[in-house]
């Protein structure tokens, strides 16, 4: 698998023998969605003219997906800017073709959240009661009005900041001042800096999953292969401010270091390494996601924790605690499993 892997990050391509019969298809295809490339993938396979008649099913859902997230952002965005309510969408778009059944949007002004809340409701999305929200106080989740999730339409997840598992990383302002302008079916979108979104996929990966994806590693390559200079000074004083630096180190050296075993290239140039100080690692890998491993996860909670501590966040300990010592791992279990359950 890891040749054609490689072919993808390095030529955009597929090569010959991705699979061999159907039960190769459905394991290749099975594999490409646990890593969030599903969507890439079969556009290419498409593009390349080797697409099986049996996946025809899968492309136009995939497609199907893929419009009625780009309808929502729009739709939503023009309702929100037309009351002058600051806010973005994160981890929702990424520079490759993506799709994804969640769509996380994030407001800016917590005082305003009735005004947020009020144009949501106002564009058929209608509060959902979900346990998650027990783990997840700074999150709300939202349907399509009369929608019981049958069908492709994306789900909205309403952030009060930018958090998981109720530990927050980032200052959403901070985040909303660097937004990039994006074009989507000829109208502009703002979106996260390449800055910010290697953060958010940092953040999210250590502290939510516990592991990376090959769609991650793809969207860091593509947002350095675009990025004329990134702003390291940036990115390393983001992290401090919030006592999570060694978990974004951690997660970039594994990136580096499993983009280096897929590829035999690595994903971080010397130059930016050492600008950001990540550690040079050396894994072998079997399989994909990527999960990171038990111990280094420990040491950069640990480290979060004891620096959270000395500065007086008090409030925040116990939560930490709970998610840090129970609730991701239970997570993690679950993701195994479905990671090794069938297409």
């Amino acid at each position: 698998m890891k040749e054609h892997i490689s072919l993808i990050f390095k030529e955009g391509r597929i090569g010959p023998g991705a699979f061999r019969d159907r039960n190769g298809l459905s394991e290749f295809i099975r594999y490409c969605r646990n890593n969030e490339i599903s969507y890439y993938a079969l556009l290419l396979l498409r593009d390349q003219g080797i697409l099986p008649p049996e996946t025809l099913g899968l492309i136009n859902k995939e497609e199907e997906l893929y419009r009625e997230m780009v309808d929502t952002t729009l739709y939503i965005s023009r309702a929100l800017k037309e009351e002058n309510l600051r806010f973005f969408f994160m981890k929702t778009f990424r520079a490759y073709p993506y799709t994804d059944h969640d769509m996380d949007l994030v407001i800016v002004d917590k005082d305003k959240s009735p005004e947020y809340i009020r144009v949501i409701n106002k564009a058929g999305y209608e509060l959902h009661k979900n346990r998650s929200s027990l783990r997840e106080p700074g999150k709300m989740f939202y349907i399509r009005a009369g929608s019981e999730w049958t069908g492709p339409l994306p789900k909205l997840h309403l952030h009060y900041g930018v958090s998981w598992n109720g530990i927050r990383f980032f200052d959403a302002s901070d985040i909303w001042l660097r937004l990039k302008p994006a074009d989507v079916r000829a109208e502009k979108i703002s979106l996260p800096s390449g800055e910010d979104e290697i953060l958010i996929l940092a953040a999210h990966a250590v502290y939510e999953n516990g592991y990376l994806t090959l769609g991650e590693l793809l969207h860091i390559k593509n947002i350095l292969d675009r990025a004329e200079t990134l702003d390291t000074e940036y990115m390393l004083k983001t992290s401090k401010s919030y006592n999570w630096n060694s978990a974004f180190k951690l997660y970039l050296a594994y990136a580096n270091a499993c983009y280096k075993d897929l590829t035999g290239e690595y994903l971080l140039n010397k130059d930016l390494g050492a600008r950001l100080g990540i550690p040079s690692l050396s894994v072998k890998i079997d399989t994909f996601p990527y999960f990171l491993p038990p111990l280094s996860l420990l040491a950069a909670y640990g480290d979060r924790l004891l620096r959270d501590i000395c500065i007086l966040r008090l409030r925040w300990i116990p939560r930490q605690i709970l998610n840090l010592t129970l609730v991701i791992w239970i997570l993690r279990l679950k993701k195994r499993l479905v990671f090794n359950g069938g297409i």
